[in-house]
C-alpha cells in the first residue's frame, strides 16, 4: 500500500510539473503572440501614415496644378476683355448713347 501511495504521489508531482510547464509554455507564448501583434499593429499604422502622407502629397500636387490652370484661364479672360475694351469701347459707348437718345 505504501508503494502505492508512494507511486501516486510521484504521479501527482510529475502530473503538476507537466501542467506548470504547460501553462509557462502558454504565458510564453502568449507573450510571443502580444509582441507579434504590437509589431504588426506598429508596422501596419506605419504602412498605413506613409500611403496617407503619399496621398496627401498627389491631393496638393492635383490642387495646385488645378489652381494653377484655373488662373491661368482667368487671365487669359481677363486679357481678351481688356483687348475687347481697348478695341470696342467706342463702338459700345456709341451704341449705349443711340439707344439712351433713341428710347
Amino acid at each position: 500500500m505504501e508503494k502505492m501511495i508512494t507511486l501516486l504521489s510521484e504521479i501527482e508531482e510529475k502530473a503538476n510539473k507537466i501542467l506548470n510547464s504547460v501553462s509557462e509554455e502558454k504565458t510564453k507564448l502568449n507573450n510571443q503572440i502580444r509582441t507579434e501583434i504590437e509589431k504588426f499593429d506598429a508596422e501596419l499604422n506605419e504602412k498605413t501614415k506613409e500611403q496617407l502622407e503619399k496621398i496627401r502629397v498627389e491631393t496638393n500636387q492635383a490642387l495646385t496644378k488645378e489652381l494653377e490652370e484655373l488662373q491661368n484661364t482667368h487671365n487669359s479672360l481677363l486679357k481678351n476683355l481688356e483687348y475687347l475694351y481697348e478695341k470696342k469701347n467706342e463702338i459700345y459707348a456709341n451704341e449705349i448713347f443711340n439707344r439712351i437718345i433713341s428710347a
